[in-house]
């Protein structure tokens, strides 16, 4: 009986911390970078030896994020009064699965913190758990979906230069090259060998040349597709937030319409709220950077400021109600 209590709880901890879904990006999405917060089952075993209340300790293991509390309310009414879960209508399932992305959730979110629902389009700014700047956002199209997943922010960068990333150096640029390289001179596009070296792009064959062997450069500018600002939080996914010239992307409902990396409304908004918590620099500051600032001015960041890309469809309010 003793070891039957023991798996019991060994499960049920490993369950509070996400484990009915070990490897999210295998058995889901590859698009899915969340791992469980699981804990040694050593430990858990020892707390719960040394624990007075040990229902409450593994109570304590499931996520202690609000909006989970808050989801978990919600979905305990909406249990028939036998909990049969044979019984859960869809929204009830859709609960559960957001439940369940809450605790892949970095255990601390962070005093200050930026938010990027996919799903809603939208990003919040949150600090000492309440929301200061809400915005739209444009996320990946539906083939070149955004990927979910947690990294604190390294950089911000002033009057950007963008390096175009390989896939659409190799499927969109190489075949306007071939044919006159129309895309170069609409955003104003320039090559470089590895090392640096401007090469003139118009005398190259590249029904013959190996585009992969340059790197193309786009220089800060009024075509620039990362408009003024670029946020940068480094990981294998090589996705990004920044501004876009292209205004017109916030207007429609779904925004799926980039290639994967994150479109900011009025970043600039955004990137005074960082630098202040981060330099303590006012509005004046950023504003004359932005102006007559170095160009492709990285400005490191030294506190800790994660950023996360979430995949939420249902949360609840402050005033209780279920949001979908």
């Amino acid at each position: 009986a003793e070891i039957q209590y023991s798996e019991a709880a060994l499960l049920y901890a490993r369950y509070a911390r996400g484990g009915r879904i070990p490897y999210p990006s295998e058995m889901l999405t590859t698009e899915l970078d969340r791992r469980p917060q699981w804990i040694d089952p050593k430990t858990v075993i020892e707390a719960l030896a040394a624990s007075h209340e040990p229902d409450a300790y593994l109570r304590s293991l499931e996520p202690q994020h609000p909006q989970f509390e808050k989801l978990r309310a919600v979905y305990v009414k909406m249990l028939p009064n036998d909990g049969n879960l044979a019984k859960l209508s869809p929204a009830a399932k859709r609960l559960r699965a957001n439940m369940e992305m809450w605790r892949w959730m970095w255990l601390n979110m962070g005093d200050f913190y930026v938010l990027n629902n996919i799903p809603e389009f939208m990003q919040y700014v949150y600090k000492d758990g309440k929301i200061i700047r809400s915005a739209k956002i444009v996320a990946g199209e539906l083939d070149k979906q955004t990927t979910i997943f947690s990294r604190p922010l390294k950089y911000v960068v002033l009057r950007p230069k963008w390096r175009v990333p390989e896939s659409i150096m190799v499927n969109e640029l190489w075949p306007s090259l071939i044919r006159g390289g129309n895309i170069m001179t609409r955003y104003g596009l320039k090559i470089e060998t590895k090392d640096g070296v401007p090469i003139n792009w118009r005398n190259v064959n590249w029904a013959k040349t190996d585009i992969r062997n340059f790197l193309v450069i786009q220089p800060p500018g009024p075509k620039s597709v990362l408009g003024r600002v670029k946020f940068s939080f480094p990981s294998q996914h090589t996705i990004f937030m920044h501004d876009t010239p292209d205004k017109w992307m916030f207007r429609p409902a779904q925004r799926t319409l980039s290639h994967g990396c994150l479109r900011v409304q009025n970043p600039m908004k955004l990137a005074e709220l960082i630098l202040k918590e981060d330099k303590g620099w006012d509005a004046a500051k950023v504003m004359e950077l932005d102006r007559s600032g170095p160009l492709n001015n990285k400005i490191p960041i030294t506190k800790e400021i994660p950023i996360h890309l979430v995949y939420f469809t249902a949360w609840v309010d402050d005033n209780g109600k279920l949001k979908t």
